[in-house]
């Protein structure tokens, strides 16, 4: 798959080309459904299939007070589109300049001179253009008049609800899990580097692998079972996302995410652990001692390992 940070030169785009755009932050199930119609399309005829996206994310650079936070980092973003098929992708960085390009500007002086696709495929609440004036209609007319085949791809939804990146991130923040993973198609994660943490959990029996995730999103904190993944190997285990409420006060401190694995799992120090969430146990609470507190973590162990059927 290509990746491009400026538009390509046309000798580099194989006719014709198939395109879709969006910011495809954290692909779910609706980008794939637009991805699959763009591959589908250009393999039929044997030529290009791209997606225009942008980075940073628009609303990162127009609402910066708004903090949006991706759902994953941009390796997965990657490793997704890449499992889609698709050919090429045109990473254009977004700027206030850029967003002032009006609709139609957007249309002729950038879409068609530097992409002339045959095939457009966009989601049915697309809009481009400064101030998102270009709708759909406009779009259209477009299309007609360059001879470009237009495909507006109605909303997928699940259980009554669109799928979009709002609403999986809702549903983790309430840690309805089965509802996040029918829209990703997959399980969500949280994925960094195991670093030393203050050996806690060591102390109390229960030993820890703990990793700053790569992005800044949290669900709710609380225990969840999980699967730890660390190169080819995966794990059973029980994680906490959360403050640590028994050893610190206040809610200033940072979240950390700390993940017992039920078994193997040795010099994990330095490495990268994805940390898949399975099922959530319980709240995040505040323990009056120590005791108590390792009583409830050797009921989360029995829970987790009830889950997994393992000794």
């Amino acid at each position: 798959m290509k990746w491009w940070t400026e538009p390509p030169k046309r000798s580099e785009i194989a006719d014709p080309v198939a395109l879709t755009i969006g910011n495809f932050d954290g692909v779910h199930r609706g980008h794939f459904e637009l991805l699959h119609r763009v591959v589908g399309w250009a393999r039929a005829r044997q030529g290009t299939s791209v997606l225009l996206t942008f980075y940073p994310h628009p609303v990162q650079v127009l609402y910066p007070e708004k903090k949006h936070v991706r759902l994953f980092d941009q390796e997965d973003q990657k490793e997704q589109l890449q499992r889609s098929g698709l050919q090429s992708v045109m990473l254009q960085g977004f700027s206030r300049q850029f967003s002032e390009l009006s609709a139609p500007e957007f249309l002729e002086s950038y879409l068609l001179k530097n992409f002339h696709p045959k095939h457009l495929v966009v989601g049915h609440d697309f809009s481009f253009g400064a101030h998102r004036q270009g709708q759909h209609e406009l779009l259209k007319a477009f299309c007609d008049r360059n001879q470009i085949q237009l495909e507006i791809v109605p909303p997928l939804k699940v259980n009554d609800k669109i799928v979009s990146t709002s609403q999986i991130r809702e549903a983790l923040l309430r840690a309805d899990l089965n509802l996040a993973k029918d829209m990703l198609g997959r399980s969500y994660y949280l994925k960094g580097i195991v670093e030393k943490g203050e050996g806690r959990g060591r102390l109390l029996g229960f030993p820890t692998a703990n990793i700053r995730p790569t992005i800044d999103f949290f669900p709710k904190t609380g225990v969840y079972v999980t699967k730890a993944i660390v190169g080819a190997e995966e794990f059973p285990a029980v994680t906490n996302i959360g403050l640590n409420r028994t050893f610190v006060e206040g809610e200033t401190h940072p979240i950390k995410v700390e993940t017992h694995l039920l078994k193997g799992g040795k010099d994990l120090y330095g490495r990268t652990m994805k940390v898949e969430l399975l099922e959530y146990l319980r709240e995040e609470r505040r323990f009056p001692n120590v005791d108590a507190l390792k009583e409830q973590i050797d009921r989360d162990v029995v829970s987790a390992r009830g889950y997994f059927n393992v000794e």
